[in-house]
């Protein structure tokens, strides 16, 4: 017994040094421990589980609106040429009978495209 005092009073200064370090990695391993089980507990509360059952998917969009085109153009015609004679009043188309025997540039009759009246066509 009497060479562990002597040994202990001769390396006093070295244990205390040995007993504090080993209290403190004691206390950090605790406290790493406890993180690491508060972010397993974390993560285990995040995850969430589901039963899949085969089945068929379907998905309907409705919508109401306008649509409108991204790219709008004018067109015009290269050349003009003037209008020589009109031979029809408004609303009135010529119609022509599909026949060999008359002569198609002579219209049969004016019909209005509006309200269907019929005109006979005049030779002019």
């Amino acid at each position: 017994m009497s060479r562990i005092t002597s040994f202990l009073g001769r390396h006093k200064k070295a244990l205390i040094v040995l007993a504090v370090l080993a209290v403190a990695g004691t206390v950090g391993w605790m406290r790493m421990n406890q993180a690491a089980a508060a972010a397993q507990k974390a993560a285990a509360q995040q995850v969430q589980t589901f039963t899949l059952e085969k089945g068929d998917l379907s998905r309907t969009l409705s919508g109401s609106g306008s649509i409108q085109s991204a790219q709008v153009t004018q067109v015009a015609a290269a050349q003009t040429y003037p209008v020589a004679e009109v031979l029809v009043s408004e609303g009135f188309t010529r119609e022509v009978t599909d026949s060999p025997a008359y002569d198609e540039s002579v219209p049969d009759k004016l019909v209005c495209t509006l309200c269907g009246e019929e005109k006979p066509a005049t030779a002019e």
